[in-house]
């Protein structure tokens, strides 16, 4: 296993709740931050970063398909395709690799035209190079990185103007 990230610990401080407390909104965010942190931290610890289950790539009539899935970041966020992703085919380059990063949407406008929710989700893009290329050590059983990049899920190889996946590349795995 590879060396402890220990760049990546921080200590979690957690709001402390007592009768006639004032809360603020800033309240509320750190109780979320402490929630999300732990979770995080565990994920990316515990469990490292790639492909969990699902995200099977196909390529066919001018797109990509990707299948539903699960994937954790080097953030440790979770990544979730709830329903089959589909991306137009690109039209340059012989070479590249087909990747899911986590995004986030708000949702539910308030009157005051504030989003009051926020919506994790993910985005599928290309990438003209690997994003795992810097990685000394990748797959089950090593840390996530802890930095902010893409999942390859696919490598694709454009021959005599069609595009095709590349059986040889094997997306990344967490434990």
């Amino acid at each position: 296993m590879d060396e402890k990230p220990d760049a990546q610990l921080t200590q979690l401080s957690r709001v402390r709740y007592f009768t006639g407390q004032l809360l603020s909104p800033d309240d509320f965010e750190d109780e979320q931050a402490y929630f999300l942190g732990k979770h995080r931290r565990h994920n990316r610890l515990l469990h490292g970063e790639g492909i969990v289950y699902g995200l099977e790539v196909s390529v066919g009539a001018g797109k990509v398909r990707v299948e539903p899935g699960f994937a954790l970041d080097g953030h440790g966020r979770e990544i979730c395709v709830p329903e089959a992703a589909g991306v137009q085919l690109p039209t340059t380059g012989s070479v590249v690799y087909l990747s899911i990063q986590y995004a986030e949407q708000e949702m539910r406008p308030a009157p005051a035209i504030e989003a009051t929710r926020i919506e994790e989700g993910f985005e599928v893009v290309y990438h003209p190079s690997d994003p795992f290329s810097r990685h000394r050590r990748c797959g089950p059983g090593w840390w996530a990185c802890g930095e902010e990049h893409a999942i390859p899920l696919a490598r694709l190889r454009r021959r005599r103007g069609l595009w095709r996946l590349d059986r040889r590349f094997h997306p990344p795995r967490a434990r």
